[in-house]
């Protein structure tokens, strides 16, 4: 698999578009801080979107966006599953951050925690809630579900349009 970073920078491209899809392995996780009984790694099918452009970001970050909704709408297996979706583009995050209207000089720190806390969500939350003093528990739960979804595409569907905003 050829470095994209250095690739673009050697050849000097300005616009370039890769999508790519590919069965991985991973480690299996705990759950609940149990291990997982089973020594062998899960394999799963991983989308990869990389878009390189002179336009503005929010075009290609908005771009990015459509693919995977264009993708999932395409693919009708992927409707009737079960799939995990990460938010872990910067500026989508910030974005996200400033929806729930988060102050800048806040984003650092709350991503730090969004990252340090990931596999405890009790500390998280609490984290979240000193830094954040304006939001109460429920808009931190709602927060978080910006950044992981889990389940069949119908109910992260679902999920998009009943996001909490009631500050």
């Amino acid at each position: 698999k050829l470095n994209l970073a250095k690739h673009v920078l050697q050849n000097k491209i300005m616009n370039l578009k890769r999508y790519g899809f590919i069965q991985v392995f991973r480690k299996r996780m705990e759950k609940n801080s149990v291990p997982d009984p089973n020594p062998n790694p899960r394999d799963i099918l991983e989308g990869s979107f990389d878009i390189i452009s002179t336009a503005p970001s929010v075009v290609a970050h908005a771009e990015l966006i459509l693919t995977v909704i264009d993708v999932i709408n395409s693919i009708p297996e992927l409707k009737k599953s079960s799939c995990t979706i990460y938010v872990n583009h910067t500026k989508i995050m910030k974005a996200i951050l400033l929806f729930y209207q988060i102050d800048e000089i806040h984003h650092n720190e709350v991503l730090k925690s969004i990252y340090d806390f990931s596999r405890n969500y009790g500390k998280l939350k609490d984290a979240l809630k000193k830094e954040c003093d304006s939001l109460n528990y429920r808009q931190i739960d709602s927060l978080l579900a910006q950044f992981k979804f889990e389940g069949p595409i119908d109910k992260i569907h679902k999920h998009a349009d009943n996001k909490d905003t009631n500050f």
